[in-house]
Order: C-alpha cells, then sequence, then structure tokens
C-alpha cells in the first residue's frame, strides 16, 4: 500500500480496522504516529461537538427560515416578472392607463395561502411549548392578547408579509387539530375578504382598529368551531 493510500483511508476512518493498514502502521512507526495524532484529533472533535448543546427546536426553526428565505426568493422572481410583463402593457397601452389608473390592491388571502403551502412541512411539525406570556409580550405591539390559553401554542414568531412586520401563531385546537394565525397591520389599499379558500385550507379574516387577522385551517378538520374558539380568545383593543 502507497503512502497516499494509507492516508486517504484513515483520513476517511482514523479508527479503521483495515488489517492492511494496521500492518503497515506496525512496520513502520511513522505510519503508527500519524495514525496516533489522527485518533487525538478525532477525540477533540467529539469532545468539542458533544460539549457544546444544541438549543431545543434548532431543527424546526432552521427549516422555517430555510423555508421563509426561499418563499421570499420566490416572490421576488416573480415580482420581477411581472414587473417586466407590466413594462411592456405599459409601453403599449399607455394612453388607456393614464385615462382609468387606480393602485394594485394587496390580496392578502392569496398572499396567506401561500405562506400555509410554502411553510406546511414546518408548521405541521413545530413544537416549541410556547409559553402564554411570550405571545401575549408580541401581540400586544398589535393591540391584542390571548384571552385564554389554547390546548397548546406550537408557535409564535414575527414573520414578514408583504413587506409588512406580522405575527404569525400556530395553536392547538381539539385534539390533533392546528389553526394557523396571520396578525399584520391594516394596509391604506388592501383587498380585503372575510373567507376564502382552495382545495386544501379554508380561511377566516376579520378586522380590527389597526390590524387584519387571519385564521387557516385544513379542510380535514371540523374547523368552523375551532376557528370561532380563536376568534373570541384574540382581544384587541377598540
Amino acid at each position: 500500500m502507497d503512502d497516499l493510500e494509507f492516508r486517504r483511508k484513515l483520513y476517511a476512518e482514523p479508527y479503521t480496522s483495515d488489517e492492511a493498514i494496521l500492518g503497515a502502521a506496525a512496520d513502520d512507526p511513522s505510519k503508527q504516529q500519524f495514525i496516533d495524532e489522527l485518533k487525538q484529533l478525532e477525540n477533540r472533535i467529539q469532545s468539542t461537538v458533544h460539549a457544546v448543546p444544541v438549543p431545543d427546536g434548532l431543527a424546526h426553526k432552521l427549516i422555517f427560515r430555510q423555508s421563509i428565505e426561499s418563499h421570499s426568493k420566490k416572490q421576488r422572481r416573480g415580482r420581477f416578472h411581472l414587473a417586466l410583463a407590466a413594462s411592456i402593457a405599459f409601453v403599449a397601452g399607455l394612453t388607456l392607463t393614464m385615462v382609468n389608473q387606480q393602485p394594485e390592491k394587496s390580496d392578502f388571502a392569496a398572499i396567506a395561502l401561500g405562506h400555509i403551502h410554502h411553510e406546511q412541512e414546518y408548521t405541521n411539525s413545530a413544537n416549541e411549548h410556547v409559553d402564554l406570556n411570550d405571545v401575549n409580550a408580541k401581540l400586544a405591539s398589535f393591540g391584542g392578547e390571548i384571552k385564554d390559553d389554547f390546548s397548546h401554542i406550537y408557535f409564535a414568531n414575527y414573520c414578514l408579509f408583504e413587506k409588512q412586520k406580522s405575527l404569525h401563531l400556530v395553536v392547538g385546537g381539539e385534539g390533533d387539530d392546528r389553526y394557523t394565525v396571520f396578525i399584520m397591520p391594516r394596509g391604506e389599499n388592501e383587498d380585503f375578504v372575510p373567507s376564502f379558500e382552495d382545495e386544501n385550507f379554508v380561511g377566516k379574516a376579520w378586522q380590527t382598529k389597526d390590524a387584519n387577522v387571519v385564521v387557516i385551517s385544513e379542510k380535514t378538520h371540523p374547523y368552523e368551531k375551532g376557528m370561532e374558539k380563536v376568534k373570541e380568545n384574540l382581544v384587541f383593543s377598540i
């Protein structure tokens, strides 16, 4: 066995039981020293890895962050293509758009469903055991609070909802039912709809003085009662 092959196999597995490797080391003290040094390095690496505790929920948070970043990238690509098409339409129909020009409305129902589809893998498995006081501290910035505890609060964190800082909650209903809640500032030009759905999800929305609240459930759940409970337990100042 040449020296290159000897080192390559040891780098891959310092504690190898390969007889050819062990035999070569027995015949050459420098090779045995190389094995001992690699084992010491491996031990230090393992000690360091086990000495640093992994934060609770780290895997879920990394998946969620990756999901958000991927969703943002898709939105940016979509906006670029939309902007390009809009520019062509503007040049072709300048006179018509000047006659009847209206600002584009923000369809938050479609945006909410987009978030749900993109983050479903995370929200279906997240379980961060969020404390009610922590949730209410976040809700306070929107003038709200949870009046009564749900069976479980799986997730509560800020997110970007159409470029606005919003609050994303995942709360438990009866059994294994989960409800996703988005709370976002009210906009001046938005297309508000009180209910919406697609093939998998159903959503209900209502408005407070300063916020839009959206609750979304999978259609496979008996969602009406659970959604009403979410609305009853979310209290906002007038």
